[in-house]
């Protein structure tokens, strides 16, 4: 048996010296999602899975230079919003990292609370390239577009894209000559069997006000043409 595991079966065993409020559940991340981690004010973020979620401890795979009292950062997003929370590492080994739950967590974004724009379908080219920490890196990759609003898309991409990645994400709509580009969010990945292709959908965290009611507007006219079609 893997000693951390095995530490952490005997230490969630023990009871507590006292009683101890529990963070909100659906705060925390998803076992098997992605976290980014900054230990000890470091300003680089690195990515590991959390592997599980016991009554007192976060198991995460191993950081290499981890150890036990370190502070670490966790930013991260799952199915109901973004949210932050600082805690204290208690174990560290290579394969397997354990921190203490939080005592509080942030909501940077909640989704509940962001009212759902209507989509339009549209079929059109469009890049995408990884935005760690928000800022864009690296070379543009093509994707396609399959609908769009003012508040998020999906695009077809060559490859699967993890929910929670940020991406920067650039199209033009066939009514507008400027291209239009927004900071987003992963929020759902379904596989194409057939092409082995992905459909990414993406939530707008970052757009320019102009660009937002330009789409917002292509909204409306697609949908009022749509009507207009007898098309629902």
């Amino acid at each position: 048996m893997n000693l951390l595991r095995g530490l952490r079966l005997v230490l969630d065993q023990q009871p507590a010296s006292a009683p101890q409020a529990p963070p909100p559940a659906d705060g925390l991340p998803q076992v098997n999602a992605f976290v980014e981690i900054a230990v000890n004010g470091d300003r680089r973020r690195r990515s590991v899975p959390v592997n599980a979620i016991t009554p007192q401890r976060l198991i995460t795979r191993g950081l290499p230079g981890l150890r036990p009292g370190d502070v670490a950062d966790f930013l991260y997003t799952n199915d109901i919003g973004r949210f932050r929370f600082g805690t204290a590492c208690v174990e560290a080994g290579p394969a397997e990292a354990a921190f203490a739950l939080p005592a509080e967590i942030k909501t940077i974004e909640s989704f509940a609370n962001r009212r759902s724009a209507p989509r339009v379908p549209w079929l059109g080219p469009a890049q995408w390239r990884f935005a760690p920490q928000g800022e864009g890196y690296g070379t543009y990759l093509p994707a396609s577009m399959m609908d769009v609003s003012s508040s998020g898309a999906s695009i077809v991409v060559a490859r699967s894209l993890r929910e929670g990645a940020e991406v920067e994400v650039r199209f033009r709509l066939e009514s507008e000559r400027v291209v239009l580009a927004a900071l987003s969010h992963v929020v759902r990945t379904t596989k194409l069997e057939r092409s082995h292709k992905s459909v990414a959908g993406l939530r707008f965290v970052e757009i320019d006000p102009d660009a937002q009611r330009t789409l917002g507007e292509f909204v409306i006219e697609q949908q009022q043409a749509r009507r207009e079609r007898g098309v629902v």
